[in-house]
């Protein structure tokens, strides 16, 4: 199994995690009968939960063994960490609050439009500021 494709459906994942073994072999360690092996690869019946968990555990201890370090595998399974931490960082950098500097001036903010707000300031071409009293 010096090849292994990640399995895309239940049919592959079986026939990965069966491998060298023959359908008599492997329906023996799983506990089911031949037939029903048979009918869970080619898909014409759901493998049980107990049959799928069981062959995710072999393919993925079988993944591990061939990642050694100068392996093609070693060496995407070493990307792909890299990747991940590079996103996990990102994603929390993003989550902190950032801290409220104070708008430029001239900026209008949301509370000049509050309510409350009594007088409002007026801004012409060529002049200074100037306050102006708003009807209350």
């Amino acid at each position: 199994m010096a090849d292994l494709a990640f399995p895309t459906s239940q049919g592959e994942l079986i026939r990965a995690a069966r491998s060298e073994a023959t359908q008599a072999e492997f329906a023996r360690e799983l506990g089911v009968n031949r037939s029903s092996l048979s009918r869970y690869e080619s898909e014409v019946l759901g493998a049980p939960a107990a049959v799928i968990s069981h062959c995710l555990k072999v393919v993925a201890k079988r993944l591990a063994t061939e990642a050694r370090p100068g392996t093609r595998l070693h060496s995407a399974l070493s990307h792909a960490r890299r990747m991940v931490a590079t996103l996990e960082a990102m994603a929390a950098a993003e989550a902190e609050p950032k801290s409220e500097a104070a708008p430029a001036r001239g900026t209008i903010t949301a509370k000049d439009f509050s309510t409350e707000k009594r007088y409002k300031q007026v801004r012409r071409p060529g002049s200074q500021r100037k306050s102006r009293r708003s009807a209350p």
